[in-house]
């Protein structure tokens, strides 16, 4: 028996729902299977993470702020990708671009306060 891998040549329209959804529900069993050996309650363990992600009074601000950058790293590393060339340091370039673009703001803001220059400052420098 000889087993060989071939592209397709038509991907079903199903399949591009169905994979990301089945990764989803696929990580969370694998977690909930962690979850149990560990001796925690899947279920309330996910609904506490559901509620202190997006329920809780300003939990939705503080979730979309710590994951905007991650999202802008991912879709910087997915161009990086679709070009064939292969980005590993993306992590330390978000790093380096919140320093630089903060120590930007903070040099040309001026004395401290707000100053409506520190913003694009910021941004051109990051």
């Amino acid at each position: 028996m000889r087993i060989s891998i071939e592209q397709r040549l038509r991907r079903p329209r199903w399949l591009a729902f169905a994979v990301p959804v089945g990764s989803v529900v696929v990580a969370f069993l694998v977690a909930a299977l962690v979850l149990v050996v560990t001796g925690h309650n899947p279920l309330s363990t996910y609904r506490e993470l559901f509620q202190a992600g997006f329920i809780q009074q300003g939990s939705l601000d503080q979730t979309l702020t710590v994951a905007t950058p991650l999202a802008f790293t991912g879709l910087a590393a997915a161009a990086a990708f679709r070009m064939k060339l292969y980005n590993i340091g993306a992590e330390g370039q978000m790093y380096m671009g919140a320093i630089v673009g903060a120590g930007a703001g903070l040099f040309f803001g001026g004395g401290g306060g707000p100053s409506p220059l520190s913003a694009p400052w910021s941004s051109a420098a990051a």
